[in-house]
């Protein structure tokens, strides 16, 4: 097993399957602040380039699945381009919807427990210049602009921590007529090893 597959390896078996990045000093997209109010904000983000595979399971077992993937991907200094630099956050949405952000690690069930989890490409990278995946699974894409609904927490974000803020985050936009344009995304920004009052969650919902 060569160095890179036993880092990869490693990196999956401390709990980056969790979809968290890698050391908190990763590229993040751009976007613009349009409304805040505490910790619920309205964002235009820029145009953003992904890599992404649909895996099935629960949240954490397509996590797993999918990350592994991309890590290989993301991670391979062997091919003439390189590596590629790792962002915050990865993203993951249910597969039958596209992902419509850039920021954290985000996550969405989808239909019969597939997910969709992206990595965002760092910014010198276009959709002609990436490495083109070698594993099928892989698809590059490229996202429009989008503006976004999001609410900021801390902790270590489960299943009923985020089913509670985005409720929180749906009473905002109802009060504010905020239309949605899709599904909630879930953003986890920190890695693993970071403990649970100094982590950046969010839930971000696309509007109009």
């Amino acid at each position: 097993m060569t160095f890179r597959s036993l880092a990869i390896a490693a990196l999956a078996s401390i709990g980056l399957i969790s979809c968290s990045s890698v050391s908190g000093s990763e590229e993040m997209p751009n976007y613009t602040v349009l409304q805040a109010d505490d910790a619920f904000e309205v964002r235009s983000y820029a145009p953003q380039l992904y890599a992404e595979v649909t895996a099935t399971g629960t949240r954490d077992e397509a996590s797993g699945k999918a990350f592994r993937q991309l890590a290989a991907y993301i991670f391979d200094d062997e091919r003439p381009e390189g590596g590629i630099a790792m962002t915050a956050p990865v993203v993951q949405q249910p597969s039958r919807e596209k992902i419509a952000m850039t920021a954290p690690v985000v996550q969405e069930q989808g239909a019969e427990n597939e997910w969709t989890m992206a990595f965002s490409m760092p910014e010198k990278w276009t959709l002609a210049t990436l490495p083109k995946p070698e594993n099928p699974n892989i698809t590059l894409r490229e996202e429009p602009a989008a503006k976004l609904a999001t609410v900021e927490f801390s902790g270590r974000a489960g299943d009923a921590m985020l089913a509670e803020k985005e409720g929180e985050l749906r009473a905002w936009m109802r009060e504010r007529g905020l239309v949605a344009t899709g599904p909630a995304t879930y953003a986890f920004y920190d890695a693993p090893w970071v403990i649970g009052p100094l982590r950046r969650n969010e839930v971000q919902i696309p509007v109009q």
